[in-house]
């Protein structure tokens, strides 16, 4: 076999290794285990398992590496003996021992918590403070007939009972050190393993939309073969990286498989290609379709259809894209997959584009990337604030800042009708002006932190995080109302818009919103690597599903090529449409 090809046998033994690590390290509370790096300890633990041979050394390695931390920790071979006797875990005392279990109020990490505003949490609790009634045995088939059972809930007297062995714990923290002083070597197939390995178990044991990706809410597999597939799969694929390059797509793949418009991998050294040419592009009609152009010679225009890049077809460049992008809508992926990513590359490098313009001719043409990716900006640049016919004002909720608009609501007061423009994310604050549009308290859909004590995101309960309530203000807008709104808008732009939906607080005209709502949870691996993911489960106001879904547009109405090449903005036509017909 290549020595390049990860074995299905030593695939079998990362893959119990993996689950061991999740399951010890966010469900067993031992005094042993506080303090472990446990970066540190999935590099050790994968190097240890790929060195190790058969299924009884697999088993031997696992022992010797959980044993210090983990003693009270059961691992055996499915056809043996796995009677686990009740002295293993329980003092023939237990006077003065209080129960002690970990509590994860989403992923709780030193990374997130200035981010997130403490809104997650991990933490060690006792019976003092919680109510924990009893001890409680987890028991896990982790495959390749190898199986672990461990107490999730131990007694604690101030070090938790059993007690391990010091010498021993003292030995495993000098060789964690050890580690730790290899900074985590690029080139070490152990580093890159052990970085999966961490990933995976943080959404294994945290991700609250599972039961939503489509496959597994229509019953087509399981989450647990969803997941264990994705597990094998960036396995083999790191087990083959050769860069941090290769790393980031496998990372990417991994973070892809969620579904979740918040998923991202990034890197300062990779993320830094932040640049484009002097265009931007829509996916308009099932193809990248230019829908501004500052080229000084007019050869690429508004409407002119993008066919190859760089010389390949830009079809299997998109596909090559989505696999590597997060989304849990087909709008969301296409922002972020044509808009973010077709054409950005380095600052000031080149990018050469065939495109098809609306009559049919071809052109090539040659840019430089000179443009910042950053900010997406809203097609067509209408000025934040005017009047768009007799009585009718278009509102950029995107772009006005709150304390502009403050000053005009006297004017939209008396309007006959108002377009306010949600293609994008709404600028802070804005949530105020519903308190100018609805004659009584509304307040924001259900945003819930799951409480995590089990593995395998099994039993969660989840607590309400703080929601929006909002009383009436003056003045009062009494006209008719237009919201428009697209894939753009996501996280605070959907909690906006699910407020308009729920109270008909106006006609929404535009396209499906991007199905992803929650406060970000973040984490950093070895190698400077940064991941986000949701964390909180948002649902709409009657408590059904939103993710993945989004808020649905009471008038769709998509963009056409023909429209673009003509300048037109579809969307704000029939919303303009639509008022003249309400007045």
């Amino acid at each position: 076999m290549n020595e390049n090809q990860l074995s299905e046998e030593k695939l079998n033994d990362l893959i119990a290794f993996t689950k061991l690590y999740g399951y010890i390290k966010y469900f067993h509370p031992s005094s042993e285990s506080k303090g472990v790096s446990w970066d540190a300890f999935a590099q050790y633990g994968t190097r240890k398992i790929l060195e190790a041979g058969s299924r009884k050394e697999v088993i031997s390695t696992l022992n010797e590496l959980f044993s210090p931390i983990a003693p009270s920790l059961l691992i055996y071979s499915g056809d043996a003996d796995d009677e686990y006797p009740v002295d293993r875990y329980t003092p023939k005392d237990t006077t003065g021992y209080s129960l002690v279990m970990w509590i994860h109020d989403g992923h709780g990490t030193e990374t997130n918590r200035d981010k997130v505003e403490n809104v997650y949490n991990s933490y060690i609790t006792n019976s003092d403070t919680a109510d924990i009634k009893d001890i409680k045995i987890i028991e896990k088939d982790l495959g390749n007939g190898i199986k672990a059972k461990f107490p999730s809930v131990l007694y604690s007297n101030g070090k938790t009972f059993p007690t391990g062995n010091e010498t021993k714990v003292t030995e495993f923290q000098r060789m964690l050190f050890e580690e730790s002083k290899n900074n985590f070597v690029i080139d070490d197939k152990a580093y890159f393993i052990a970085n999966v390995i961490i990933t995976w178990n943080i959404f294994e044991h945290f991700f609250p939309y599972f039961d939503v990706i489509d496959e597994i809410a229509s019953g087509q597999t399981t989450r647990d073969e969803y997941w264990g597939n994705i597990l094998k799969k960036a396995l083999k694929e790191a087990y083959n990286n050769e860069s941090k390059k290769d790393h980031f797509v496998t990372l990417q793949h991994i973070v892809s498989a969620l579904r979740d418009g918040h998923g991202f991998v990034s890197h300062d050294d990779i993320s830094k290609d932040r640049s484009r040419p002097p265009l931007k592009i829509e996916w308009i009609e099932n193809s990248p379709v230019v829908v501004k152009s500052n080229d000084d010679d007019k050869d690429i225009t508004e409407g002119d259809v993008i066919t190859e890049i760089d010389g390949r077809d830009v079809s299997e460049l998109i596909k090559e894209i989505e696999e590597k992008v997060s989304a849990s809508t087909d709008g969301s992926k296409k922002v972020s997959s044509i808009e973010m990513e077709l054409l950005r590359g380095e600052y000031e490098s080149n990018i050469t584009l065939k495109v098809r313009k609306p009559d049919g001719k071809e052109i090539t043409k040659t840019f430089r990337r000179t443009e910042g990716l950053f900010p997406i900006i809203n097609f067509p640049y209408y000025q934040d604030f005017f009047q768009i016919d007799s009585g009718i004002y278009y509102v950029n909720l995107t772009k006005i800042k709150w304390e502009v608009l403050e000053k005009k609501l006297d004017t939209l007061a008396n309007a006959k009708g108002i377009i306010f423009d949600v293609r994008g994310r709404p600028q802070d604050k804005m949530y105020i002006l519903f308190q100018h549009l609805y004659d009584t308290n509304i307040h924001s859909s259900r945003w819930l932190i799951p409480r995590i004590t089990e593995p395998d995101f099994k039993n969660v309960d989840f607590r309400e995080s703080g929601v929006w309530d909002l009383s009436q203000l003056e003045p009062r807008i009494n006209g008719e109302v237009v919201f428009l709104t697209n894939a753009r808008a996501i996280s605070y732009g959907e909690s906006f818009m699910a407020i308009v939906k729920n109270y008909h607080l106006g006609t929404i005209i535009g396209e499906r919103t991007a199905g992803t709502n929650g406060n970000v949870n973040r984490f950093l691996l070895p190698g400077g690597y940064q991941i986000s993911f949701t964390g909180m489960k948002v649902l709409n106001h009657n408590d059904s599903r939103f993710h993945g879904i989004g808020v649905v547009p009471d008038i769709e109405v998509r963009k056409t090529i023909k429209g673009v090449s003509e300048k037109r903005d579809e969307q704000m036509e029939k919303a303009l449409e639509f008022l003249k017909n309400s007045n």
